[in-house]
């Protein structure tokens, strides 16, 4: 009796392993079949892995190519792709407005992912998720990035960009350094993290008033610590509990990001008690002079009466020298690659900046340099082709139509930017680097290339990057004949999607040769 009963004890206990194996296999059968045939976007094309996971999401940020692989799947599924089992990746003009624009019907900003970017755990301008929140923020920061605004403060930016001239390029102009460099005064220079240095310098200065003084070495950590926080960052959205993993990459990641917080409360505490610091030097004090913080310090909302408390300064700081300082170097290090492997652009590029500044003594003006016609086919074309934000940001369906296809509200949504420009009906030969297509620009192909986006969240930065741009570009070519070293090669160029696209050799190098005193 006893072995019988033994005998039934250990059949059941087997069936109950049975069903505990069965059960999670029955689920995962259920989910894979729903996702497949029966869910609202079960209909859209796309790879069988994305059609039932995140797969690809998450393969996307491991491999730094998430925006690529979305160009890919929309050239051989057509748009729109079905990315993931809830997301949909379009590519016409079309939905463009619908999803961005500025109707109030339009999807709402993703919250998982926007919420994580965040330096201090407080809203920003990037990451709000509710509109009325991200349009008090945004009127009141809006005056700091005015181009009125920032015109009082050009002074400072051109300071800047002629110091960065002078110790990268002029420093030691008669040794020949590096390899290649043949003929006296020659330089071979490394811009891709001099270029970063240059705009930390210039939006640490505008919106910490005092500057992190990357260029002549008095910061060595600066740059490592906004990069960091590119890279532990938005980690957080994908991976609940990152930040706590007993990494020591990742511990030193986030003590890199709290360094740039204790720097900008340090800067704001002293700007507030009217301490001098060393910004602009020689005893320059702050409070006398027009900058994005002292705006911010200003700035009373005109709607809801308030003003940027303490803790929204010291965050949205942050997020500008995250998002202002590489988004430029990256920009100004493909369009030297461009033209300097393009004789033909470099020519004509040249002889339009030092025909219009004939006196390279004098540094350009921004009024008058930002409207050289050619300079701007030249940034618009490396914008296209290179844009550092040409990633697809994702908004949340409301449920309606958007590129003639009805998505139900909580479908994921976006347009990827990388796509558009490149699409071949309305830009011929899109690989190509052809400032002379914007000669004739058309509305759709502004819409199409859109490098600070477009709608009420558009880049509030825009007018500082193409200021910082603009004077670096022209007071470069004024002064040097660069050219593209030899060892570059497309493979060290080529976009690593990290967020903000980088060549993945993060080094760009150029030889640089001074012309004549004019």
């Amino acid at each position: 009796m006893a072995a019988i009963n033994s005998i039934l004890h250990a059949g059941q206990t087997q069936s109950w392993y049975l069903l505990l194996l069965i059960l999670p296999l029955a689920y995962l059968a259920t989910v894979v079949i729903y996702r497949i045939y029966f869910h609202p976007l079960s209909r859209y094309p796309g790879p069988f892995l994305g059609k039932i996971s995140e797969f690809y999401s998450f393969l996307g940020v491991w491999r730094n190519d998430r925006t690529i692989s979305q160009y890919r799947m929309l050239q051989k599924y057509g748009s729109p792709v079905r990315f993931s089992s809830n997301e949909l990746v379009f590519s016409d003009v079309k939905s463009v407005s619908e999803i961005y624009g500025q109707s109030s019907l339009l999807p709402e900003k993703e919250r998982t992912v926007s919420e994580a970017l965040s330096a201090t755990g407080q809203p920003n301008v990037l990451n709000i998720v509710d509109r009325h929140q991200h349009g008090r923020v945004r009127r009141l920061l809006s005056h700091g990035f005015s181009l009125n605004g920032l015109l009082e403060s050009e002074s400072l930016v051109a300071a800047k960009v002629d110091q960065y001239v002078d110790l990268v390029f002029r420093q030691n102009e008669n040794t020949i350094e590096g390899s290649g460099s043949s003929r006296l005064n020659e330089k071979t220079v490394d811009i891709y993290r001099k270029s970063h240095e240059l705009y930390l310098d210039i939006i640490s200065q505008l919106g910490f008033a005092r500057s992190f003084d990357c260029l002549n070495g008095d910061n060595t950590t600066a740059l490592d610590d906004v990069d960091a926080f590119g890279l532990v960052v938005p980690a957080q959205a994908f991976f609940p509990g990152f930040r706590y993993l007993p990494i020591p990459a990742i511990r030193q990641g986030f003590e890199r990001v709290a360094r740039l917080e204790r720097f900008a409360r340090k800067c704001l505490n002293d700007y507030i008690q009217g301490s001098s610091g060393r910004a602009g030097g020689g005893g320059y004090d702050p409070r006398k002079h027009t900058s994005i913080l002292s705006s911010m310090l200003n700035a009373q909302d005109t709607e809801s009466g308030t003003n940027l408390s303490m803790e929204e300064i010291v965050e949205n700081t942050i997020i500008f020298l995250v998002a202002g300082s590489s988004t430029t170097a990256v920009t100004l290090t493909y369009l030297v690659w461009e033209c300097g492997r393009r004789p033909e652009v470099m020519k004509k590029l040249v002889e339009e900046i030092r025909s219009t500044f004939p006196s390279n003594g004098e540094m350009p003006s921004y009024r008058e340099a930002s409207k050289l016609e050619y300079l701007n086919h030249v940034i618009d074309e490396t914008l296209r082709v290179h844009g550092p934000l040409n990633t697809g940001v994702p908004r949340i369906s409301t449920g309606r139509n958007i590129g003639g296809h009805y998505l139900p509200a909580g479908a994921g949504v976006s347009n990827n930017p990388y796509a558009t420009a490149r699409d071949a009906a309305v830009f011929p030969e899109p690989e190509l680097f052809q400032p002379e297509r914007w000669e004739n620009a058309t509305a759709e192909m502004r819409l199409m290339s859109r490098p600070f986006s477009i709608g009420p969240r558009n880049c509030i930065g825009r007018h500082l990057a193409m200021m910082g741009l603009v004077l670096t570009v022209t007071r470069l070519f004024q002064q040097f004949d660069l050219h593209v070293h030899p060892s570059v090669t497309e493979e060290s160029m080529r976009l690593r999607d990290r967020g903000v696209y980088t060549p993945w050799g993060e080094s760009l190098l150029v030889v640089a040769t001074p012309v004549e005193k004019g």
